[in-house]
């Protein structure tokens, strides 16, 4: 009759976050999708899209609470502040799962790219200079940079592109498209977008899309074909693209240099493999 919480510490650490709400906490699965992560991680999605005060995770019946002997310390439930916040990393091989659409619609996803092999050289003593200036953000910093909006941010050219494309997603597949969720929290990344020459709208838009929708573009070629379009290795690059047209539709909005990428690396794979992930 004693609760025993997991060896990674994670609901050690959850029960210290809820005792110091003014402290930030930063939870990171490494290689999260070794196992199914809808399987292991379904509650804390359920709980993360409720209000800050009423975000509970179970963690026992709670008519075991007078029996167990630890209970004082492990209660039934805790609570999952705004003051947790999660990432992963993940690996795309034979080895690993997909994330399912309910996972990619609440994340951003972001594929790191290598740097050049000269920087090596400098690595380590470019992590010892920086040893030195390690310090703890507190919650409320981090809430300084944070634009607490509901109102939409988009523009008028921006909703329309993502209503076309969402549409000519739905053409080719009705698990396809853009919800809600996706628009609004795209929404809300580009209110935060800090005042400086590094990322402007338009990438910022961009890499949006690549994050928050091109994720879903995965499939065989017959599904994906007629709108990704198909790859000419004699031009390189994509032929007969409703995506791509749309993209030059509304090149006011964005060059699109990061999406153009992607489609021409899923075109790729299709006519490579005949399926793209």
């Amino acid at each position: 009759m004693v609760y025993r919480p997991g060896d990674s510490g994670l609901v050690n650490t959850l029960i210290q976050a809820d005792a110091n709400k003014e402290r930030l906490y930063l939870v990171c699965f490494d290689e999260m999708n070794l196992a199914r992560v809808e399987h292991y991680f379904s509650q804390f999605l359920s709980v993360l899209e409720m209000d800050p005060m009423r975000r509970r995770l179970r963690l026992y019946n709670d008519e075991l609470l007078p029996r167990l002997y630890n209970s004082a310390h492990y209660p039934p439930s805790i609570s999952i502040g705004d003051n947790v916040l999660f990432v992963g990393t993940i690996n795309l091989d034979e080895s690993t799962y997909h994330f399912s659409d309910k996972l990619l619609d609440r994340a951003n996803v972001i594929t790191l790219k290598v740097l050049p092999f000269e920087g090596l050289r400098h690595l380590q003593e470019e992590r010892k200079r920086k040893q030195d200036f390690r310090h703890e953000m507190s919650l409320d910093q981090y809430r300084s940079f944070a634009a607490e909006t509901q109102v939409l941010q988009l523009s008028e050219r921006e909703v329309a592109l993502m209503s076309r494309m969402h549409q000519l997603l739905q053409q080719a597949s009705s698990t396809l498209g853009i919800g809600y969720r996706v628009v609004r929290q795209i929404s809300a990344f580009l209110a935060n977008l800090p005042p400086s020459n590094v990322l402007s709208r338009g990438d910022a838009f961009d890499r949006q899309l690549v994050q928050r929708v091109f994720t879903k573009l995965r499939g065989p070629e017959d599904q994906l074909r007629s709108f990704i379009g198909a790859y000419r290795p004699d031009r390189q690059g994509i032929v007969e693209s409703p995506l791509l047209a749309l993209l030059d539709e509304y090149s006011d909005v964005s060059d699109f240099t990061a999406a153009r990428e992607v489609l021409l690396q899923k075109a790729k794979e299709l006519k490579l493999y005949g399926y793209t992930v």
